[in-house]
């Protein structure tokens, strides 16, 4: 069984993708690991410290975005199993842009793949997809350690904190008891306040409806 031009070109966009998106995922992870690195080590403001964060999560997103224009750019002029075509002058740009809006779905349609790069592109699509979501996940609990509380008791990293054990095995001071306690007292507080106002109109119904029975 002999394999036709078209499917060894599939096959050989299949090999590439699994080559492309392992070199993100790679570019991805290493770039948020350092920077949990480094963030701690630097002595600046927290709101420094947050546009640092995204800056990092903003470098990893266009690396990617670069190495999937290059390796477009690589298989349209030397593999030719494929290409871009539309309004496109083969300049080097024009693979940069393309895995610009591939890679964050936007998709305008001025420039559309040919050959195997329609493969190449629709992995690239999910990849932008699944590398927001995880940088979206990165950046919550981080800003949650970075601003403290009350953002820490709404975050992942503060909501899902183990509770510390005393040497005896029973549970220790949990973080925040103050701020729990002072919680409880306050929709304590609250309720009988709104209890007392639910009083207050029940008596006032009453006087009406007695007024209206002696007129």
């Amino acid at each position: 069984m002999s394999i036709t031009g078209e499917t060894a070109s599939l096959i050989t966009s299949m090999g590439l993708s699994v080559v492309l998106v392992g070199i993100c995922v790679l570019v991805h992870y290493e770039t948020l690991r350092l920077t949990l690195i480094v963030m701690p080590k630097l002595s600046i403001r927290p709101r420094k410290r947050i546009l640092f964060v995204m800056g990092a999560a903003f470098f990893a997103h266009s690396l990617e975005i670069w190495i999937y224009g290059v390796g477009y750019w690589l298989i349209a002029n030397y593999l030719a199993i494929g290409d871009i075509a539309g309004e496109v002058t083969g300049a080097f740009p024009e693979y940069i842009y393309f895995s610009t809006v591939s890679y964050t779905s936007l998709g305008l349609g001025d420039l559309y793949p040919t050959g195997a790069l329609r493969l190449l592109t629709g992995v690239e699509a999910l990849l932008g997809l699944a590398m927001i979501g995880w940088t979206a996940s990165f950046t919550l609990p981080v800003h949650g350690k970075i601003l403290g509380p009350p953002w820490r008791a709404w975050s992942l990293a503060g909501r899902f904190k183990p509770i510390p054990l005393t040497p005896g095995g029973k549970p220790g001071k949990q973080p925040h008891s103050r701020l729990r306690r002072s919680v409880r007292r306050g929709f304590g507080r609250h309720q009988a306040e709104n209890h007392g106002l639910i009083k207050a109109i029940g008596l006032c119904h009453g006087g009406a409806r007695s007024r209206v029975r002696e007129l």
